[in-house]
């Protein structure tokens, strides 16, 4: 859990490297957020009883932290903690008691010193996270030789978040031709891209769905389907055809703090 964490991590850089830790201010047990705040979408057709349900709107989490000066402070100290914090763009955030667990977070509100006036206190901030949703580090497969026609085919990526993700797929063609990829596991989903040239190298990002190519002056989204694949909770058996070399980027997603 974040509260009982001493020591946390920010945009690659560690709270060890300041004398600083993790504090809760107030007396009594720890009160932390397992969830963030929903809002109901509705609408209201006229003449009726009630509103009709569209779902649900998950709100981007909000972090508090608190952390408090093992020694007095100077006006340099200061400095160097607000170059490192206050940053303009979602930056990775980890735990001490959880370092397996990633948000990308702003600090936007309650930014404020408390202290005795002899340069002894804690800082208070609240990080606004990109999302309702918490993730694992970046996870990158090998290398898939599949560069000649007796190389296996297949492989599995296990999804062990608590929800779908999709993936960056980087694909290095070995001769001219097409590359199809199959997730036999979800419903035979199928990306094809053609017209591939030898050494021709193409990442997909499936999230933002993005296609790109390392070839001058050529675009590749008329050669390709529109399907991003996506990779279901659980195993996701992978099928290629075509000659290549293919390797799967992606993260896990979780309920913000379970």
């Amino acid at each position: 859990m974040i509260g009982e964490s001493l020591y946390f991590s920010f945009d690659g850089i560690k709270s060890t490297n300041y004398p600083i830790v993790n504090v809760i201010v107030g007396q009594g047990a720890y009160r932390e957020q397992f969830a963030t705040s929903r809002q109901i979408v509705e609408s209201y057709p006229r003449n009726a009883f009630k509103p009709y349900f569209m779902g649900i709107v998950k709100e981007p989490a909000q972090i508090s932290v608190s952390f408090a000066f093992e020694e007095p402070w100077n006006d340099e100290m200061i400095e160097q903690i607000i170059q490192w914090l206050i940053v303009d763009d979602y930056k990775e955030l980890f735990f001490e008691g959880n370092i397996d667990r990633v948000f990308y977070a702003i600090p936007v509100t309650n930014m404020e010193v408390v202290h005795n006036g002899l340069k002894q206190g804690y800082v208070t901030m609240v990080f606004r996270c990109d999302s309702a949703y918490s993730y694992s580090h970046r996870k990158t497969t090998t290398w898939y030789d599949m560069s000649t026609s007796n190389r296996k085919r297949e492989f599995t990526i296990k999804n062990l978040g608590h929800y779908s993700t999709f993936p960056e797929i980087e694909i290095v063609k070995i001769n001219n031709g097409n590359i199809m990829i199959q997730n036999t596991t979800n419903a035979n989903q199928t990306a094809e891209i053609k017209n591939l040239k030898d050494r021709e190298r193409i990442v997909i990002d499936c999230m933002n769905e993005e296609l790109e190519t390392n070839l001058e002056n050529t675009y590749r989204f008329d050669d390709f389907n529109d399907e991003y694949i996506e990779l279901i909770r659980g195993d996701n058996n992978i099928k290629v055809t075509g000659n290549c070399f293919i390797r799967f980027k992606y993260q896990y997603v979780y309920n913000t703090f379970s």
